[in-house]
């Protein structure tokens, strides 16, 4: 069946419900309005595509079997599309402006197109948007995900807020916590700023964002195993929030409160700037190969830690700052406000790094660390170390001029632990 119109105010427009696998039927280019129950309805071994279907009484189209439904436009109906469960496949279907959009069951294969919300996802299943989606009232959810293994793919658009700052909460993508297997990816999430909103909230099992950027929410991104290639920037307070989780390749830009905040994780490649509290804070985790610069109190924060090869300049307190039991190695510490590196507990091991030009260099306020190879240079106070602390700190011997192949003399000792001012 093809390429007709087909209205009835009593009656369904199409229905093939004895259909059987194999029945190789085609219904497309279709133009189904104005029917008082079922605008198609088909069972087994069916095509329904690029179809049109609008003010249906009941269900637009209706998949009782393994049908595949594809590039049609279903409006104004009771209920968009509706799957059984029994291995019918819809994809890229327009479904809008109907009483509910979906109605399907674990068992269909589904590949959304999304182009309305709020929305719940209640199935597994891949939902692409088809161009920006907003909404305008506060408290209000974008879009809740209750299933496992749900992909929701942005394409390059946003999911818009309604921006105010008030009581009411608003999510943009909130997956409940018992859920697992949750992909965000491609896109833009703005304006989720009523108090305590999130732009993503997700804290399930299983969870990676890639390729995303949230942008003046409340709260960036709450959660996520893995976090790829995101940007959180003028969020109200911190940009993003991880737990037992990996941070890779992200920046975190000019949040109100902390960049990147977690625990027991990785933090690797991620440029933290010009955030209102910390660049990086975590406990129990790692962080390696980031830069982090003009945050308002420190560049990185932590306990139980391993810090490596990060660049610490221009914070108002401490370069990076470590509590208790971590290790810090070939790091560099460069104008910040208080120390360069700084020492609250015991434990610490801190090897192969520089202090430039900070208030203080090196400083521990506890014994029981150990300084291993360090170089400090124009501070303020190039060292301020508590009692029963471990390392030989010397003050380097300049050289004279060197030219050609030698020349030059020991910076003061040959011991190879020895740690030097210069």
């Amino acid at each position: 069946i093809r390429n007709g119109f087909l209205s009835a105010a009593n009656g369904s427009g199409i229905g093939f419900n004895l259909s059987s696998i194999g029945a190789n039927g085609l219904i497309e280019d279709v133009i189904v309005q104005g029917v008082s129950q079922y605008g198609i309805s088909v069972k087994d071994g069916f095509t329904v595509r690029r179809c049109q279907i609008s003010q249906a009484g009941d269900v637009g189209i209706r998949v009782e079997g393994n049908s595949v439904v594809e590039d049609n436009q279903i409006t104004g109906c009771a209920i968009g599309l509706q799957g059984k469960g029994l291995g019918a496949r819809f994809a890229r279907n327009l479904v809008f402006g109907n009483e509910d959009n979906y109605l399907f069951v674990a068992g269909d294969q589904i590949n959304l197109l999304l182009s309305e919300i709020p929305e719940a996802l209640d199935w597994p299943c891949s939902a692409t948007f088809a161009g920006t989606l907003s909404v305008d009232s506060p408290g209000t959810t974008g879009i809740l995900v209750n299933a496992d293994q749900v992909t929701i793919d942005l394409a390059g658009h946003s999911l818009v807020g309604p921006g105010q700052n008030v009581n009411n909460r608003s999510i943009g993508i909130y997956q409940l916590s018992d859920r697992r297997g949750l992909t965000v990816k491609n896109g833009t999430i703005v304006g989720w700023r009523g108090f305590q909103d999130y732009g993503i909230r997700a804290l399930g099992e299983g969870v990676l964002f890639e390729n995303l950027i949230a942008v003046s929410n409340y709260w960036g991104f709450l959660g996520g195993d893995r976090v790829v290639d995101c940007v959180a920037a003028y969020n109200i307070n911190t940009g993003m929030i991880v737990s037992e989780g990996t941070v890779e390749g992200c920046s975190a830009v000019h949040n109100g409160f902390d960049g990147i905040a977690g625990s027991y994780g990785l933090v690797r490649g991620c440029n933290a700037i010009g955030n209102g509290h910390d660049g990086i804070s975590l406990s129990r985790g790692s962080v390696i190969d980031c830069l982090v610069t003009s945050n308002g109190v420190h560049g990185v924060s932590g306990s139980q830690a391993l810090v490596r090869n990060v660049l610490a300049n221009y914070n108002g307190g401490n370069g990076i700052d470590v509590f208790s039991d971590a290790q810090i190695s070939s790091c560099m510490a460069h104008e910040n406000g208080a120390s360069g590196f700084a020492i609250g507990g015991t434990g610490v091991r801190i090897e192969d790094s520089h202090a430039r030009e900070n208030q203080t260099g090196f400083s521990a306020a506890s014994s029981n660390n150990l300084f291993i190879g360090n170089t400090t240079s124009g501070n303020a106070t190039n060292w301020s170390l508590a009692a029963g602390n471990v390392g030989l700190v010397v003050s380097a011997v300049p050289t004279g001029p060197v030219v050609g192949d030698s020349g030059g003399a020991s910076p003061g000792s040959t011991n190879p632990f020895a740690n030097f001012t210069f």
